[in-house]
């Protein structure tokens, strides 16, 4: 390394108190730090993107266009924890594998700023009201939703943080607030009660971040239409 001059030895210590070990375990090296980091994130993502390749059947020629790949990888990279590592590498191969020409629709983009926010809570709730807030698929085609009060959510998880949660997911449009059938009076802003369910990019994301399909869809995708009955 490198010795670092006197005027960053201020900022060395700043990243020495702030990170801790995860700093002094490979010495200090000022800006280098972040760099290196990052990149030893991304030597951990590579792997699980080589087997979600596989899983899906892509080659390695199955490319993410610029305008998606690097905000992706870059978010990616800042991630050490290994459940959202997953998710990354999921979403990386997912979204590769969805690729079109420039001119086809996709949510790559809006993928990365909904997983650069989430944390391991948010990911698990999300994943249990994709799987089980859907009765499943009308004749026409539409979602039949069946919701979860969200007090009920708070008894599964923990009840402060599955709030926060819940709002969090709320705000990034993956679930969504519907009134609970028959309409009755409840605490909530509207003054009735209300349950939580996906939204369809809320769904969609769900499959490509965790590589798994809901278990009420039938055949080998999720239907493209956004749930238009309100639970009961």
């Amino acid at each position: 390394m490198n010795e670092i001059g006197p005027i960053l030895r201020p900022a060395v210590e700043l990243i020495n108190n702030l990170l801790g070990p995860s700093a002094r375990e490979i010495g200090e090296i000022g800006g280098d730090f972040a760099h290196y980091w990052r990149m030893k994130n991304l030597d951990r993502i590579a792997p699980k993107v080589r087997r979600c390749y596989e899983k899906l059947g892509l080659d390695e020629k199955s490319f993410l266009r610029p305008a998606v790949g690097l905000p992706m990888l870059e978010a990616a990279s800042y991630q050490d924890d290994s459940y959202l590592q997953d998710r990354w590498a999921n979403l990386l191969a997912g979204t590769a594998a969805n690729a079109g020409d420039e001119t086809d629709f996709d949510l790559g983009s809006t993928y990365v700023e909904i997983m650069r926010q989430l944390s391991r809570t948010d990911c698990e709730i999300l994943d249990f009201v994709a799987e089980n807030g859907i009765e499943g698929i009308n004749e026409d085609g539409s979602y039949a939703p069946k919701g979860f009060d969200p007090e009920e959510l708070k008894e599964r998880f923990d009840k402060r943080v599955a709030h926060i949660s819940v709002e969090k997911l709320v705000t990034l449009g993956v679930l969504q607030r519907a009134m609970k059938m028959p309409i009755t009076p409840g605490p909530t802003a509207s003054g009735f009660a209300e349950v939580i369910v996906p939204t369809i990019i809320g769904l969609n994301f769900y499959v490509t971040a965790s590589g798994k399909m809901p278990g009420w869809v039938p055949g080998d995708r999720v239907p493209s239409d956004a749930p238009t009955s309100n639970p009961s």
